[in-house]
């Protein structure tokens, strides 16, 4: 499961009003873990990996908590609005 069963996927709208300091949760092959977005460029977003948030270990990061990583838009699959940050 990509995303929690009650969450629908986040639109256009709501992705594009993200920015450094939120969290979203992405998907990466078959995991899916939460990250603390610090940087946006067009379609690139650097973040900060928070496996600490993760319910499972399948809900980890194969790279170590607070560690970089980059990724498209098109792998949001959650969004942390209400839970981890407040938009």
């Amino acid at each position: 499961m990509l995303n929690n069963i009650n969450t629908p996927p986040p639109s256009e709208s709501e992705i594009s009003n993200l920015g450094p300091g939120c969290y979203v949760k992405i998907v990466d092959g078959d995991r899916t873990y939460w990250t603390e977005i610090i940087k946006l460029e067009e379609n690139r977003i650097t973040a900060v990996v928070h496996n600490e948030l993760s319910e499972t270990p399948k809900c980890q990061s194969c790279v170590s908590s607070h560690a970089a990583v980059v990724y498209g838009k098109q792998n949001i699959v959650e969004l942390g609005c209400d839970n981890y940050c407040w938009c």
